[in-house]
C-alpha cells in the first residue's frame, strides 16, 4: 500500500498517521523476513500489535486488513520459530545431561557442544583489573578473631540489659540492635574497650576466604569434587544469598580485588558480545558467517543461561552439564565464567541486574 492511498490531511481519520506507520512497518518486516530475522523490526511490530487501535477489529478499516494480516502472519511465524528453537535447545541439554550421567562422562557427542564450540570464541567479555567482587563463607563464632567475639559479647550484654529492654522503641532483634549503634556509642562503648583497628579481617582471614584446598573441595555448579575454584559475586548481597545461611548463622564476606584483566565467558548476551567484532557486521553477514541469525544467537545464549542457572533444589544431576561446559570453556582459554544466580526469582528480585556470580578458574586476586 502506498502512502498516497492514505488520507493524510483528514483530521477526522484517526488511522491516518497509524496507517502510515503500518505501511513502513510492513516494508521493514518484509526486508527482515528475507534475512530470516526480525531483530530490526521486532520492537516496531510489537508496538503495532499492542496498539489500542487494534483492540477492536470492528473499527479496523477494511483497507488495512491486508497490512494487518501480513503483520499477524509474520509475527506468528516468528514467535513459533523462536519457541521451537528454544524447545530444541532444552531437548539437547537434557540429552547431554543423560549422556554424561549414564554413558559418556568425558567425550560426549552433543550438537549443543558443537554450537557452543562455534559461538564461544566470538564473545569478548573482560573483567577489568581493579574490579571488586565478593566472596562469602558460613562460619561459626569461634572462627572470628578474639577482638570481634569480644565486641559481639559486649553488644549482647547491652542488648539484654534492663536499661535497654525497658525502652519502648527497642530493636526487634540483636542484629537490628547492632545496626542501630551510632558512631559515638561505637567509639566510646566498643572501640575504647576492645581496640580492633589493627584487624585486617573481621571475619575469616585471607587464606580462609580464598578458594578452598583441593582436599576440602566439594562439587559445585562449576567444579567437580576435588577441583578448587574461587566462587564470587558482583555484590555482597548475592554472595551471602548464595551460601544460603539459616537465621542466626554467621557469614564472613571478603572483598576480592582483581589484579589483572581477566577473560570471562559470560552467558549474558549483551555483555558477551558488546565488544565482539562479529556484532559490528551487518545482520546478513552474521547469518552467512555463523549459519544462524542474530535472533537465534541471542536465543541460544538466553536459553542456555536459564538452564545453566537452574536451581538444583537438592538434586545435583544438573551439575553434570554445567561442570562439563565450565571445563569446556576453561580449555578454550577463559579465566572464569559469569552466570546468573539461581536465586534471581526469589526475594532478591530487586537486585536482578546484579545478581551475577563469577567463578575464577585460576584467580589473580587480592583479598
Amino acid at each position: 500500500m502506498d502512502d498516497s492511498e492514505i488520507n493524510k490531511d483528514d483530521p477526522l481519520d484517526p488511522f491516518a498517521s497509524f496507517s502510515i506507520a503500518l505501511s513502513k512497518v510492513v516494508q521493514t518486516i518484509t526486508q527482515a523476513a528475507a534475512l530470516q530475522t526480525f531483530s530490526a523490526s521486532l520492537v516496531q511490530m510489537q508496538k503495532v500489535l499492542t496498539s489500542p487501535y487494534l483492540t477492536s477489529l470492528q473499527t479496523f478499516p477494511a483497507s488495512l486488513a491486508p497490512v494487518w494480516n501480513e503483520i499477524a502472519v509474520n509475527f506468528e511465524t516468528y514467535s513459533r520459530n523462536r519457541f521451537a528453537f528454544r524447545q530444541e535447545l532444552e531437548r539437547l541439554w537434557k540429552s547431554l545431561e543423560e549422556e554424561l550421567c549414564t554413558s559418556n562422562r568425558y567425550f560426549p557427542k552433543s550438537e549443543l557442544l558443537n554450537m557452543l564450540e562455534k559461538y564461544v570464541q566470538l564473545t569478548n567479555c573482560r573483567l577489568r583489573k581493579g574490579s571488586i567482587l565478593y566472596r562469602a563463607r558460613k562460619i561459626t563464632i569461634n572462627e572470628l578473631p578474639l577482638e570481634v567475639r569480644s565486641i559481639i559479647n559486649i553488644a549482647q550484654e547491652n542488648y539484654s540489659s534492663y536499661e535497654y529492654r525497658k525502652i519502648s522503641t527497642k530493636a526487634k532483634n540483636f542484629w537490628e540492635y547492632v545496626e542501630q549503634i551510632d558512631y559515638n556509642e561505637w567509639v566510646n562503648g566498643y572501640m575504647s574497650k576492645v581496640p580492633s583497628q589493627h584487624l585486617a579481617f573481621w571475619g575469616v582471614d585471607a587464606s580462609g576466604s580464598d578458594a578452598p584446598p583441593s582436599e576440602k573441595t566439594e562439587q559445585g555448579r562449576i567444579n567437580p569434587m576435588g577441583i578448587s575454584y574461587l566462587y564470587t559475586a558482583r555484590n555482597a548481597v548475592t554472595a551471602i544469598a548464595e551460601v544460603q545461611p539459616s537465621v542466626a548463622e554467621y557469614v564472613s564476606v571478603a572483598s576480592v580485588k582483581i589484579l589483572k584483566s581477566l577473560k570471562i565467558f559470560c552467558f549474558d548476551f549483551n555483555k558477551a558480545f558488546q565488544n565482539s567484532k562479529i556484532m559490528k557486521k551487518p545482520i546478513h553477514e552474521i547469518k552467512r558467517q555463523l549459519g544462524t541469525s542474530y535472533i537465534e544467537l541471542k536465543d541460544f545464549f538466553d536459553t542456555i543461561s536459564e538452564l545453566f542457572s537452574k536451581a538444583a533444589v537438592g538434586d545435583t544431576k544438573n551439575y553434570y552439564v554445567t561442570q562439563y561446559i565450565s571445563e569446556f570453556v576453561k580449555n578454550k582459554g577463559f579465566d572464569g565464567i559469569e552466570y546468573k544466580s539461581s536465586l534471581k526469582k526469589m526475594a532478591l528480585t530487586l537486585f536482578y541486574l546484579i545478581l551475577q556470580n563469577i567463578v575464577m578458574f585460576n584467580p589473580i586476586t587480592k583479598l
